[in-house]
Parts: structure tokens; sequence; C-alpha cells
């Protein structure tokens, strides 16, 4: 079965590597169910980066491809046989009890254990393919980070989750407050994360916790002050102590930048969660990295002031050091000397 996960992760890659380098700088984007804001953002970068490669791999997507595994054809297994081995009992106690006045009672306790352990058997299905999915997802992207040069990491709904998962776990680099050159973490922006969903559904570790909080606790942890108590967050279960401002106080140049709307209640329902504590942002010297927007829009963002407002986004993320801009600047300069050289 890992064998046959990585045949597949292998064929994901070939379709989207093929035309970069190893060290062309290029962008990665992870896309959801349907293509949403990214519709115009990829536009949007091809006219403004013309020579940046767009990598946009072939995703899992729960429910379609997240039940192919061996956990999930177990768990269906044993549903099955769970449902014939009740409906064999529900029959059993029927008869036995059909000339007594209990037999309808003691029926319909075996249908109500039978549905009962229907709806745990679908949680845990539930969870299970979320993991199967995110897991080999989380695979694919390591594969491209090795072997590319990712400069911006661009993701929406599903894919949004799958790049708040990468900075959660470590896989886009080290975050410090320290100094600026030295932070290696990729600009990441995600826009409608579906991070609160996946936590609700999921009952395993890690993803039964919001990416969203273990994201903010990355950072912290590479910034702690010694006059910090970490036990702050938790006091208040996880979320900010204010969330009347659309946007949060972050530095001019944030990492991370995440968008969220009003109105995506279903599909994002805490979205304050990806706010800093007041005492978390103060001590690290106004020097946060992660940013959160939020929108007068719905889930997919295709409100014209939503495609403002992102690209504008892209445009600015990390402009002062992110090697896009560098890239670009740097192209300029080599056709205006090659402009020069032509007409001397």
């Amino acid at each position: 079965s890992r064998q046959q996960d990585k045949d597949d992760d292998d064929n994901n890659l070939e379709t989207f590597t093929a035309s970069t380098t190893a060290n062309e700088p290029c962008v990665l984007i992870l896309n959801g169910w349907s293509p949403g804001p990214l519709s115009y953002l990829q536009g949007f970068l091809r006219q403004n980066y013309p020579h940046l490669p767009i990598l946009q791999p072939r995703l899992d997507m729960p429910p379609v491809t997240g039940c192919c595994s061996a956990r999930c054809f177990l768990l269906c297994s044993l549903f099955v046989a769970f449902g014939v081995y009740a409906r064999m009992v529900c029959q059993r106690v029927y008869r036995r009890h059909q000339h007594s006045g209990s037999s309808v009672v003691a029926y319909y306790q075996c249908v109500g254990l039978f549905v009962f352990m229907g709806l745990v058997w679908f949680k845990a299905l539930v969870a299970e393919v979320i993991r199967h999915s995110m897991q080999r997802n989380l695979r694919i992207c390591q594969a491209i980070l090795a072997e590319r040069k990712v400069v911006l990491v661009i993701g929406f709904s599903w894919g949004g989750a799958i790049g708040a998962e990468l900075v959660a776990q470590g896989l886009l680099g080290s975050h410090t407050n320290d100094n600026d050159d030295n932070d290696s973490l990729i600009p990441c922006l995600l826009m409608a994360p579906t991070t609160a969903l996946i936590a609700k559904l999921s009952v395993l570790a890690p993803y039964k916790t919001d990416a969203a909080l273990r994201v903010l606790r990355v950072l912290k942890s590479s910034t702690t002050h010694p006059d910090h108590d970490d036990d702050d967050d938790e006091e208040h279960g996880g979320q900010p102590e204010s969330t009347t401002t659309t946007t949060t106080t972050t530095s001019h140049n944030p990492r991370i930048r995440v968008v969220h709307a009003h109105g995506d209640t279903g599909f994002c329902p805490h979205p304050e969660r990806w706010q800093e504590s007041s005492s978390s942002s103060s001590t690290t010297n106004n020097k946060s990295r992660l940013q959160l927007t939020l929108l007068e829009d719905n889930h997919v963002l295709l409100h014209p002031s939503s495609e403002r407002e992102i690209t504008a986004m892209a445009a600015a993320i990390d402009e002062t050091g992110n090697e896009m801009m560098l890239m670009r600047n740097n192209l300029e300069v080599t056709l205006e000397n090659a402009t020069q050289n032509d007409w001397w």
C-alpha cells in the first residue's frame, strides 16, 4: 500500500515539475474543490511575473480519493460485518419476544444500538479519509519543496488547509524574529483555509487540533519571551482575547497572510483563531509574521473587492526581500542590457 502511494505521488509530480529546473524560483499553488480566487490570481501572476513558473500539483480531494486506503477498506468491511450481525441479532430478539409485550422495545433497542455504532463508524471513517488525504498531499508538497526552489505558497480552501499544515509541521522553513535575514519561512497566502472544519471532523492527532492554533504555537515558540506565560492561550481555550478588528496588527512584512470571509461560517467557522492574543503580540515587539484579513464575501472570494484586495496582497508579499521581486528586477535589468547591446 505504501509503495502504491509512492508510485501515485510520483505520477502526480510528473505532471507539473517537468517544465522547471531545481534552481529556478517558482510558485506552489494548492487548489481546493473549486478554483475560487485562484482563477484570477494565476492570471495576475502570469501577467506580472511571466518568467516565474507556477506549480499546481494534483492533490487528493476528500472524500473521493481519500477513501482509497487500506484503513478505509477495513472500516467499511467491519461496518458491513457488524450490519449483518446486528440484523441477525435483531431478528433473533424479535422472534424470541414476539409473543410478549417487550418484543418491540427489544427490537428498537437493537436498532438504536446499530444506529449509534453506525455514527461512530462514520466519524472514524471521515477522520481516516482526512488523515489519508492530508498525509498524501503533504508527501507531494515535501517532494516539491525538496526538488524545487519554491518562493511562494498559495492555497485556497482545502489547499489552504494543506498550506497551514505545512507551516504547522515546519515543512516550509523556520521562523525567527531576531533577524529577517535568518527567517527561512517561505511566504504564504492562505485563502479561506478549512482548518477549523477539518479539526471539527477529525478525531485523529494532529488534525483534531485546528492548524491555525498550531501555526500560532509554532510562531510563538520561536519568539518566546521570558516574561510571557505560555498558558495564557490555554486559559482562553486557544481563542484570542479580542476579535473586534478585521485585520490583525502586524509588521509591514508578514510572511503568512490569511484571508477569510465574514459570510463563510460553513467551511471556515472560526477565522478568529488565526489572530494572536494581545499578550502574545506585545512580547514579539510588533514583529509578527502572520496577518489575518476578513473580507465581506463568501467562501469562493470572487467579489470584485476581494479580487482587488487579494491581488494586492500577492503583489505585496515580502516585497522587500522576496526572490520573486528580486528575480523580476534582475530580468528587467537583463532585458534592458540586452536591448542596449543590440542597439549598439
